[in-house]
């Protein structure tokens, strides 16, 4: 499994346990429902200011971001 993938696994478990879709995440990183579903699947990648929000979106420290990777 790829880092992209990996972390794209990690998007979408933290998603859906905070119970939002993927459009109002995307949203909230300026982008479209499909680039983020590229992103979940490790097909494309966030850069680090989206990475940034993510954490905050999901009250996690960017080292837990990438604790498991």
């Amino acid at each position: 499994m790829t880092i992209a993938m990996q972390i794209g696994k990690m998007l979408k478990e933290e998603r859906t346990i905070k119970g939002y879709s993927q459009k109002k995440i995307a949203d909230m990183l300026a982008m479209s429902q499909q680039q983020y579903s590229l992103c979940e699947k490790g097909m494309a990648e966030l850069h680090y200011g989206q990475i940034l929000t993510v954490c905050k979106v999901y009250g996690i420290s960017p080292n837990e971001f990438f604790e498991d990777i």
